[in-house]
């Protein structure tokens, strides 16, 4: 396994970047139906199924659509979980022998 500091900084800012940007999308929805311009639960779905989409970021938050109420939260024991491997790859070559005693370069 390695560890790149470079890449590990990468992932967190863009991250965080599409983590913001979803909450920013999702909090203009929860902001339209709780003034009751969103009432359908249909239509809330459609809406914050675009946001998410857009940055794949679903798995990074829970929601909430029902008729005429909005909620999401980020999850953040994913988000801390998946930081966790930030940068962090394995090198793997299919054509060393298992048992090889020849160390492996790095």
């Amino acid at each position: 396994m390695c560890r790149n500091p470079l890449v590990a900084e990468d992932r967190r800012r863009t991250r965080k970047e599409l983590l913001e940007a979803t909450s920013r999308e999702l909090e203009k929805i929860r902001r339209s139906v709780d003034a009751g311009r969103l009432v359908k639960a249909e239509e809330i779905g459609l809406r914050v199924g675009k946001v998410i989409g857009k940055w794949r970021m679903a798995k990074h938050f829970e929601l909430t659509v029902q008729e005429g109420r909005f909620e999401y939260r980020p999850r953040q024991e994913e988000i801390a979980r998946e930081a966790e491997l930030d940068g962090i790859y394995g090198l793997w070559n299919p054509f060393w022998p298992e048992t090889s005693d020849t160390p492996l370069p790095l």
